[in-house]
């Protein structure tokens, strides 16, 4: 029944709404997204893109993919993703790992090293 393919034609409504918001993003960090590390720029930037191209799609997927409890603990992890980007900052502007690098990543984290899973990458 067709029924059946509604929530297969919203996942892949949000995935071409996601790679056209991607697409706008610099090169940099549309790599570092698709090797399953993300920041908190990159990240913000494509929920931005995506809620602004998107809006009248967002009730549906909370509704029939995602569900208001996931979405909260999503929030949370976002914000925690957040806090952690600004600590990293700060502590590099402060210089505490002797030279203003965290020396974790290189400087490839742009100030946010994370796991899509929300772990620290070192």
């Amino acid at each position: 029944p067709p029924e059946a393919d509604e929530p297969y034609t919203l996942v892949n409504q949000l995935l071409a709404g996601n790679f056209a918001v991607m697409e706008g993003l610099p090169r940099e960090e549309a790599l570092v997204f698709f090797r399953d590390v993300t920041t908190f720029r990159t990240l913000l930037a494509v929920l931005v893109g995506q809620t602004a191209t998107m809006a009248p799609l967002l009730p549906r997927v909370v509704a029939e993919l995602v569900g208001p409890l996931e979405l909260l603990e999503f929030g949370g992890h976002f914000a925690l993703l957040g806090l952690y980007t600004l600590l990293h900052s700060a502590a590099e502007a402060g210089g505490s790992r002797g030279g203003g690098s965290c020396g974790g990543c290189g400087g490839s984290c742009g100030g946010s090293a994370a796991t899509a899973g929300g772990a620290a990458s070192r």
